[in-house]
């Protein structure tokens, strides 16, 4: 172990007591990630929340998280070494806990603790609950913030089939997506040098990078003369280095190749010309922040939850696959494709409370730490 790290390791002890040590009475809000791209999920709800008298707590994982250096009214920690997570999780004495991070009380690393009144997860990602994620995923959270009726839907029937205790499922909408239509917003007098998104996805031995089809669907962009960025998932940047290593040297030399690996650079997506994915949650972001159509990849759906099927309810990025893109198999020149689907109106029929989510989620927060009046009749 280096110096930097033994460092590292004795500082996330004393960050932890420091938290721990703190009086529940003062710990109003407390938001966990277990990385920095979930920043963007929090920081709208953190800024509206920083209006209010209520005491925040950033913990992160992540010594990267851009929310342990955002600012002075919020105390942060950093706690990243395993045993020192559980020993958090274990002991979490907060009135409120906000976080990204699903699987409550279903692994041992992340036990449920009686010492937190409410535990919210705040999701992020606009795809379905029951086939991205592991089964009983959200069982053991107190509320959802969910970002469409399609997600209480999915929640309220997954309940009825395995007979759960029904959550408080509050309409919230999407962060994200509200900070990159604010951002559209901002730049849209900008001119920015087109540009094709490869962003495939995340779906095990089944993805592009992991299957090796991604050479392939380059080699075709590159073709037709656009220029590319490469955007890998962050699992696949984390699990496939020797795949990725292999596309980079693949294009290397070529001027219109540019690997991308920047997972908190979120606008990306907005000055790209063309986003080509397969089941990355990313294309319905795209869609709705731009306005644009998306091309597919096809490939088999993303299913975390074998058993998601029992819902019989057809997942939302399987559903709206049509509405809002077209399959592309390579032999055809992306730009022949028409844009006139209608994306803005889907995305309203299909999210709540765009360009206000985060203040519609810091007033609900807000009321669950007012006190409750008694009624002595």
């Amino acid at each position: 172990m280096t110096l930097k790290k033994i460092k590292s390791y004795i500082n996330g002890w004393i960050q932890l007591f420091r938290y721990l040590s703190i009086e529940k009475e003062d710990k109003h809000i407390t938001f966990y990630s277990e990385g920095k791209q979930y920043w963007i999920c929090y920081k709208g709800i953190i800024d509206e929340l920083l209006k209010s008298k209520y005491k925040i707590y950033f913990i992160s994982s992540d010594l990267d998280d851009p929310g342990l250096h955002y600012s002075n009214d919020i105390q942060t920690f950093s706690i990243d070494e395993k045993y020192q997570r559980l020993m958090l999780f274990k002991n979490l004495n907060t009135k409120i806990l906000i976080t990204t991070m699903p699987d409550l009380d279903n692994f041992p690393d992340f036990p449920k603790c009686n010492k937190t009144d409410h535990y919210i997860y705040c999701l992020h990602s606009l795809m379905s609950t029951h086939f991205a994620y592991n089964e009983g995923a959200f069982d053991n959270f107190d509320i959802i913030f969910c970002c469409g009726d399609y997600q209480i839907k999915e929640i309220r029937k997954t309940e009825a089939i395995y007979n759960l205790k029904p959550k408080i499922l509050f309409k919230h909408g999407y962060s994200k997506l509200d900070y990159l239509l604010n951002d559209a917003k901002k730049n849209e007098q900008l001119e920015f040098e087109p540009y094709v998104l490869f962003a495939p996805g995340w779906n095990g031995a089944h993805s592009l990078v992991e299957n090796g089809k991604a050479i392939e669907y380059i080699s075709k962009v590159i073709e037709q003369g656009y220029k590319l960025y490469f955007k890998p998932h962050p699992e696949s940047l984390k699990r496939s280095k020797l795949e990725i290593n292999n596309i980079i040297r693949e294009f290397c030399n070529d001027k219109r190749f540019v690997f991308f690996d920047d997972i908190l650079s979120v606008n990306i997506i907005l000055h790209a010309k063309y986003l080509i994915t397969d089941w990355s949650g990313i294309a319905i972001e795209y869609a709705f922040a731009t306005g644009n159509y998306v091309l597919y990849i096809d490939g088999p759906q993303k299913s975390v939850n074998k058993n998601g099927d029992r819902l019989e309810m057809k997942a939302f990025e399987a559903s709206i696959r049509k509405k809002i893109g077209y399959i592309w198999d390579g032999s055809k020149m992306i730009s022949e494709y028409d844009n006139k689907k209608d994306i803005k109106n889907i995305m309203r029929e299909n999210i709540f409370n765009i360009l206000n989510s985060d203040k519609i989620a810091s007033d609900y927060i807000a009321s669950l730490l007012k006190p409750k009046s008694i009624n002595f009749r």
